[in-house]
């Protein structure tokens, strides 16, 4: 009866193993999962992270900023102006009189990180925005140094400040942000909250983040604890190399925060130094994203790449280039593009005046295009949608097939515009129109008339047609389907 039991006892085992993969090592009873075949390096040392903050540390910097208080007039408030009447003016303004009690100073606090031994300092533009003060202080010392503000840029949220010293300082190296993946250890430096010098690790989360309008370059994620204070420190990686500057964290969860790709930072640093300013080129094109639905109602591949534009700014570089809309870019300057961010990305990188080459595609065929790059800050105004007046609408035929009203208004250029004034609830457009979406053209006919919608949509046989429309200001396309 033992005897069977044994046996038994070790079928079961084998069958085990077979059924989850387990084995049994002949040195431990423990069992092990067998896993994928793994490529791994060798263990992190112990002290891989004490060591990397005794090499980091000396060349990361704590920034406080001051801004005073500032008064204006508004020439409005009538106690205000009978005060300036009976003391005088305001503080500052010259006159004696009336003074406005003084007010404390608005302090803020971020990181930074020097790069070069003569005391050249690299932050966020947005720890020294408007700041009347800025005082640094180094690692382990209690003496505090005024920077000034050598060159910022908000587009990318970049600075560089400098402070004056008797001795050289500690830089740090600045690495390559190419080269990470996901899962690499990064720590990040910073002074979270006042905690000065504080370090925390983690791990890249993703590449290749965008927020929208947070930036113009795409993020790093990591786990790395980032919190207030951290903003314009380095993230460095194992080998004490700088990748990227810490400068935003997800509110709404723990354990996300993005960091600047330090080698998009890098191209920024010849200009901001020379210039104090970024010349940023400008294109002047409303973009999205191409997808398979779009692609097709346009009679391509559903597997064609690229971005879709939408509008093209008057005046711009662009609509000299002979762009216009539903081309689809796909190429800029030998950089393929995919999404409305590397398209962003490219046009950034080229300074105004330059001659840049697109490839768009027009009707399914293939057009090269030369463009001379306008400059940013010279953007061209773009209109405000609103206040129109209602002159006639649609038919109930319309309103019956597709299940929405469209008014023909004067917009405040003067200009006949088609507003859709009306959705039926669960209608065929429910999801995809919205109350104020102005139809720009169908199925690439421009649309000037209530006339010319209705007949398109009306006494065409399509079951499908896609919509151009400005919903807000931005230039958008939908797909309805009947």
């Amino acid at each position: 009866m033992q005897k069977k039991l044994y046996i038994l006892s070790i079928g079961i085992i084998l069958l085990a193993t077979g059924i989850f993969g387990y084995q049994f090592s002949p040195s431990t009873s423990v069992a092990r999962a067998v896993g994928p075949n793994l490529k791994l390096g060798p263990p992190l040392a112990r002290n891989a992270f004490s060591v990397l903050a005794e090499a980091i540390n000396p060349s990361v910097v704590n920034i406080f900023t001051e801004t005073q208080p500032r008064f204006q007039n508004s020439g409005s408030d009538p106690v205000q102006q009978l005060l300036e009447q009976l003391f005088g003016g305001l503080p500052g303004d010259g006159r004696p009189g009336f003074q406005m009690p003084k007010s404390a100073p608005m302090k803020s606090l971020g990181s930074g990180f020097i790069i070069r031994k003569d005391g050249l300092i690299l932050t966020n533009a947005h720890v020294v925005a408007k700041s009347d003060t800025i005082k640094v202080k180094l690692n382990q010392s209690d003496e505090e140094y005024i920077a000034r503000v050598i060159g910022t840029d908000k587009k990318t949220d970049v600075a560089l400040i400098k402070i004056d010293t008797q001795k050289p300082l500690v830089a740090a190296y600045l690495g390559s942000s190419s080269s990470l993946k996901t899962g690499d250890w990064v720590a990040a430096f910073g002074n979270p909250y006042g905690h000065t010098h504080s370090m925390t690790k983690g791990i890249v989360s993703a590449i290749g983040r965008n927020l929208d309008g947070l930036n113009i370059f795409p993020f790093i994620q990591t786990d790395a604890s980032i919190n207030p204070g951290n903003s314009g420190g380095p993230m460095v990686d194992l080998e004490g190399l700088v990748v990227g500057i810490n400068t935003a964290i997800d509110g709404r969860a723990q354990g996300i925060g993005f960091a600047i790709p330090i080698d998009d930072v890098k191209k920024l640093l010849p200009q901001l130094e020379k210039n104090g300013k970024v010349d940023r080129g400008y294109l002047g094109v409303y973009m999205t994203e191409l997808n398979e639905d779009i692609a097709k109602s346009l009679g391509l591949s559903k597997k064609q790449k690229g971005v879709l534009v939408s509008k093209v700014d008057p005046e711009s570089p662009a609509h000299r280039a002979g762009v216009k809309a539903h081309d689809v870019i796909t190429d800029f300057d030998g950089r393929k593009i995919k999404k409305p961010s590397e398209l962003s990305s490219a046009v950034a990188s080229r300074p105004s005046g330059t001659q840049s080459k697109m490839t768009v595609l027009r009707n399914g065929r293939t057009k090269n295009l030369s463009v001379r790059m306008g400059s940013l800050d010279q953007l061209v105004s773009r209109p405000n949608y609103g206040g129109r007046q209602k002159q006639k609408s649609t038919t109930s035929s319309l309103y019956k097939k597709w299940g929405f009203e469209v008014s023909e208004t004067t917009g405040t250029s003067g200009q006949t515009e088609m507003i859709i004034t009306e959705i039926k609830t669960k209608g065929p457009v429910y999801n995809q129109l919205m109350l104020g979406d102005i139809i720009l053209d169908i199925n690439k006919k421009q649309m000037s008339s209530l006339k010319q919608v209705e007949s398109e949509l009306l006494s065409s046989r399509k079951k499908s047609h896609l919509l151009r429309l400005n919903r807000k200001g931005q230039v958008l396309f939908k797909i309805i389907n009947q």
